[in-house]
């Protein structure tokens, strides 16, 4: 398994992940520009923020927490994983009809997720009933 690894200890204000592919794409670590192929999964410990941007065909995104580590995988982006205590996770939707399906996220604050609609038609469904949740309906790019 080939793999790109932020260790934890690190410290990385900011990272930002584009898609390009289901096994590549550009990582931005506080301004340092990885571009990568064939490489899978990607595990950033220690940062503040994370920023996942989807390509313009139709995604399917999943965030939920696995092992302690919070991670969103998606049908044509890489795993990425990173720690619960990162203080706020973004994922910008591109130009398809786009999805996020947040599974059990105990010990993430959803209060730390942002979700900005692109063109098409979105979707969030919340697949969680504790602590009130309930399935959502669609979102448009009113919420960008």
């Amino acid at each position: 398994m080939n793999a790109v690894v932020f260790k934890d200890g690190a410290s990385i204000a900011g990272t930002i992940f584009g898609a390009t592919g289901p096994d590549s794409g550009v990582i931005n670590a506080d301004g340092n520009i990885i571009d990568f192929v064939g490489l899978e999964p990607i595990t950033v410990a220690g940062t503040t923020t994370l920023t996942v941007t989807v390509t313009s065909t139709p995604e399917d995104l999943t965030l939920e927490v696995v092992g302690g580590t919070l991670r969103v995988d998606g049908s044509s982006i890489e795993n990425i994983t990173t720690n619960l205590s990162v203080e706020s996770v973004t994922i910008n939707f591109g130009t398809g009809d786009d999805s996020l399906t947040i599974g059990d996220v105990t010990g993430f604050d959803l209060d730390k997720l942002a979700v900005n609609g692109g063109d098409g038609t979105d979707t969030i469904s919340i697949n969680r009933t504790d602590a009130g949740y309930r399935e959502q309906g669609q979102i448009g790019s009113r919420y960008s």
